[in-house]
């Protein structure tokens, strides 16, 4: 899915290409993580799983600039409130909402020194 994912112009055939390269990651990490349970020798198996999850993310790391090449994916998520200490549900990862204008102010500014504009 993930090599596939740099092959596809087409956008519904990179969202199934990025939806079995999902999948077939949750597959590859719960089949460590049973092993891990039903292995008498834990640490050399957790250490395999480590192994392997480092290998994955790598690779994903490959991929996703070769996929942003070919679609000119950009990109941002964060959250942000009003105030966050009272925010219902992650207030310590939200931005707040006053200082939203001037961080995405030098975002854009990051932006188009990167892509030259």
């Amino acid at each position: 899915g993930n090599y596939a994912s740099t092959q596809n112009p087409d956008l519904l055939a990179l969202i199934w290409c990025r939806l079995s390269a999902g999948i077939g990651a949750g597959i590859c990490y719960s089949t460590c993580t049973a092993s891990l349970a039903g292995s008498h020798n834990t640490a050399r198996t957790f250490s395999i799983l480590l192994f392997v999850l480092v290998l994955m993310n790598a690779f994903i790391f490959y991929i996703f600039p070769i996929i942003e090449g070919e679609w000119g994916v950009n990109g941002l998520f964060m959250e942000s409130h009003e105030d966050p200490d009272n925010a219902p549900s992650d207030g310590p990862n939200m931005v707040p909402l006053s200082e939203m204008s001037a961080l995405l102010t030098s975002l854009q500014r990051i932006h188009n020194a990167a892509h030259g504009g």
